[in-house]
C-alpha cells in the first residue's frame, strides 16, 4: 500500500482544489507571515549575547519527533538554564540535533551515581570506579570523564544549602515537561526549524514570566557566599586574626 502524502505542499494543492482557492491563499499567507514574525524573535532570544555571569548552569534535553531528509527521527532539544550572582534564574539557550544512542544512555545513568555521592572525596571515589568500569568497553568516555573529572565535581566545593540544587535538573525537567507537553500537539514536526520556533517561543514565555516575579532560585545572600571569604570561626582562629 502506498504511503499518502503529507507534505505541506500536497496538502495546500488539494486544498485548492477542494476549496475556495482565494480563502486557502489568504490561509496560507496568514500563516507564513505569523511563522516569519515568530522566526524574528525567537531567533534573536536565542542566540543573544549573554552578558551577565553565571556561577550556575543546568543543561538538559528532551527528545522529540522531527521529520529529517524524509525519515521521522528523534531529535534530543537542549535547554540551557542558568542562574546569575543575584540568584535569577534564565534561559540561557535552547538546540536541537541527534539524539544519543542506546550506549549513551547506558554510560549517561552509570555516570549520575557519582553526582549522587554526599561530599567532593566520595565522589571522586566514585567517579574513579566508574572510570575503570567503563575503560574496557567505553574507552574514550572513560578517558574524557577522568579528564574532566575536578571540572564535573566543581560544585562539591560550593556552599552545602546550594548543592542538593545543584545536582537536580528540577528546574529543566519542569520546561521539559511543558515544551512535551505543547508540542504533543504537533505531533511530529515538519523539520527542526519548526521545533525550535515553538519550543524557543515557549522558553521566551518562561523567561519572560520569571523575569517579573520575585522568586529567586537561590537569595541573594546565599549567592555571595561564592564570592566572600570564609570568616574564621574557631577562638584561635579569631586570635590569630587580631594579633
Amino acid at each position: 500500500m502506498a504511503k499518502p502524502r503529507t507534505d505541506l505542499r500536497a496538502v495546500v494543492g488539494k486544498l485548492l482544489q477542494e476549496q475556495d482557492g482565494d480563502v486557502v491563499r489568504e490561509g496560507v499567507r496568514v500563516l507564513t507571515q505569523a511563522l516569519q514574525e515568530l522566526e524574528a524573535v525567537v531567533e534573536p532570544f536565542r542566540t543573544r549575547q549573554l552578558t551577565e555571569e553565571y556561577p550556575y548552569l543546568w543543561v538538559d534535553a528532551t527528545y522529540l519527533k522531527v521529520r529529517v531528509d524524509g525519515r521521522v527521527v528523534s531529535q534530543a532539544t537542549a535547554v540551557a538554564v542558568g542562574v546569575t550572582a543575584d540568584g535569577e534564574r534564565h534561559v540561557l539557550g535552547v538546540d536541537a540535533g541527534a539524539s544519543e544512542d542506546g550506549a549513551r544512555e547506558a554510560v549517561a545513568a552509570v555516570v549520575r551515581t557519582v553526582f549522587a555521592q554526599p561530599d567532593h572525596a566520595i565522589a571522586m571515589a566514585q567517579l574513579e570506579k566508574v572510570v575503570d568500569g567503563l575503560r574496557p568497553r567505553f574507552a574514550q568516555a572513560a578517558t574524557l570523564l577522568a579528564d574532566a573529572a575536578e571540572d564535573l565535581l566543581a560544585h562539591k566545593h560550593f556552599p552545602a544549602e546550594h548543592r542538593t540544587r545543584l545536582h537536580s535538573t528540577n528546574p529543566l525537567e519542569r520546561l521539559n515537561k511543558e515544551i512535551k507537553r505543547r508540542s504533543n500537539v504537533v505531533g511530529i514536526f515538519p523539520n527542526p526549524p519548526a521545533l525550535l520556533r515553538l519550543v524557543g517561543a515557549l522558553l521566551m514565555e518562561q523567561d519572560d514570566e520569571r523575569a517579573v516575579s520575585d522568586r529567586r532560585y537561590f537569595s541573594a545572600e546565599s549567592m555571595r557566599q561564592l564570592t566572600q571569604p570564609v570568616l574564621a570561626t574557631t577562638a584561635q582562629e579569631l586570635l590569630t586574626a587580631i594579633a
